[in-house]
């Protein structure tokens, strides 16, 4: 996704934010798989709630794409690991890595109404509105670009070299 001019990133990226400003939602929310569920909301979907500016908490169980988000989880259409964790050098940030495997009919369904932008910055794609396929050429392209951010950028390298493990082939 670009956030800025010539500032790249993964998506699913973010900070912890609870999905609307009562307290319960605090400890409701705080959980890495949830926070995951809720920046794919906000970055493919514009889901006002994933943006902690909801009236009411999300039910997770109830509300979409996070309902059907979860029922891909624990399926096994969706997988999400943790790839590592590093540490910013300019701001000190640390940053968990980590990696979702959806399988294609899964992520066509879920995200059947993805958005191209959102005021998180612009959706990149690659040919025919589909996705940006997993070569190691796009890999390299993203990893070596200026623009694209340390975290991004150790996320890919990170999925690209444990591929095998995740059980993602590059496309023929």
């Amino acid at each position: 996704m670009a956030e800025g001019p010539d500032i790249l990133h993964v998506i699913p990226a973010g900070e912890f934010t609870p999905s609307d400003i009562g307290l319960s939602a605090l400890r409701e929310d705080f959980d890495l798989w949830k926070n995951i569920m809720r920046e794919y909301g906000e970055e493919f979907l514009n889901v006002e709630e994933a943006y902690g500016r909801g009236g009411r908490p999300i039910d997770y169980s109830r509300d979409e794409p996070f309902h059907r988000l979860h029922a891909a989880y624990v399926s096994g259409e969706l997988t999400v690991r943790v790839l590592g964790i590093g540490l910013d050098l300019l701001d000190w940030k640390p940053s968990l890595y980590t990696v979702c495997v959806l399988d294609s009919p899964t992520f066509d369904e879920i995200f059947a109404a993805m958005v191209s932008s959102g005021p998180e910055g612009t959706i990149l794609v690659g040919p025919e509105g589909q996705g940006i396929p997993f070569t190691e050429e796009n890999v390299r392209l993203y990893t070596g670009h200026p623009g694209t951010v340390n975290a991004g950028a150790a996320c890919l390298e990170l999925a690209w070299r444990h591929r095998d493990a995740l059980g993602v082939a590059p496309p023929p």
